[in-house]
């Protein structure tokens, strides 16, 4: 890779974070409802006062001004932006965008980057025995279970997993990260406690994706084993387990890692089902709370971080594939 070729990946990815926040700020506005006139019409009940007056007292406690053009609006928020502020949430006032997304979104990436990498690990190992047994009874078994699992939608996934797990065997909590009689901190309990509230929402990624990469992996794997290279190993006399892992797999591999920020875009913006499920505090469970209570500051904040952890994941991945595959020729 060339520092030219660098240089303008990155450049492409903080064009495409441009874009998303400025398409993200003014869809926001334009969606139905205002959350001002809520909690003025519920400060009007409350306190017996007129609903304009209430309304005039909710907007100045938001410093707000409804009749800003919304370009101005747009320059304040880059202005915020800039310095790296992501705004006030209109519901919770007493915290800001960005210690919601301190608090969540360590969660978020814990239990995604967790996901992808079993899912890699078994999809890539599940996709290269039904190359090597592809005219055997195991091919046909794995295949039909990973066409099963990968055509069952994750919300589908999560709940089945809970009925099950959670309220038929009781074999696992169904809200939190952890038990709140352990002290956070690097010890064991709260270690241990953490992976045990984890195991649902990871099983629900691992199982509705799984599939795809194990397929994906069988379709490259399948593609490699007609190469000529393949055929000269054998007539070399290479053992069946050294063309498999040296020769199939790490050819096979280099499509398939494409596949990484794809599935991470997809646990990222699945997150709202599957943590609203397990009510596991993660970024989904707080996007899904903002947009019923039409918090639009902690909206756009929040979709603003989870486009960037897609679009980032999607840059490193496209440099690993660059470094992986030696065919690729890096050109400025």
């Amino acid at each position: 890779m060339t520092i030219k070729y660098v240089l303008k990946k990155i450049g492409m990815a903080l064009l495409t974070i441009l874009a998303t926040s400025v398409l993200t700020f003014c869809l926001l506005r334009a969606m139905p409802g205002d959350v001002f006139y809520t909690q003025a019409r519920d400060l009007a009940r409350t306190q017996g006062l007129p609903l304009e007056t209430a309304y005039v007292q909710v907007i100045q406690r938001y410093n707000y001004n409804p009749d800003e053009p919304l370009l101005q609006q747009l320059g304040r928020y880059y202005g915020s932006l800039l310095k790296g502020n992501l705004g006030n949430s209109m519901v919770y006032q007493s915290k800001t965008v960005n210690d919601l997304v301190a608090y969540a979104m360590p969660w978020t990436l814990f239990i995604s980057v967790l996901s992808l990498s079993i899912t890699f690990l078994l999809g890539i190992t599940l996709g290269s025995l039904m190359v090597w047994h592809r005219k055997g009874f195991l091919n046909v078994l794995i295949t039909t279970f990973c066409t099963i699992t990968s055509s069952i939608p994750v919300f589908v996934w999560a709940f089945l997993l809970m009925i099950v797990f959670v309220f038929q065997l009781g074999w696992f909590p169904i809200n939190g990260s952890y038990d709140i009689s352990c002290t956070p901190g690097f010890n064991l309990p709260f270690i241990g406690s953490v992976l045990y509230h984890a195991v649902l929402p990871v099983m629900t990624y691992v199982l509705s994706t799984m599939g795809l990469w194990a397929l994906q992996m069988k379709s490259s794997g399948i593609s490699i084993m007609g190469e000529d290279f393949i055929n000269a190993a054998y007539a070399r006399g290479i053992s069946d387990r050294v063309i498999r892992k040296r020769y199939m797999m790490r050819n096979a591999m280099l499509p398939v890692v494409t596949m990484l920020a794809v599935t991470f875009a997809m646990m990222i913006s699945t997150g709202s089902f599957v943590e609203t499920t397990y009510s596991y505090p993660g970024m989904g469970i707080q996007l899904s709370a903002a947009s019923g209570q039409r918090d639009y500051t902690a909206m756009q904040g929040l979709l603003l971080v989870m486009s960037c952890c897609t679009i980032l994941a999607n840059l490193i991945t496209e440099f690993i594939y660059a470094k992986l595959d030696p065919r690729i020729r890096v050109e400025g």
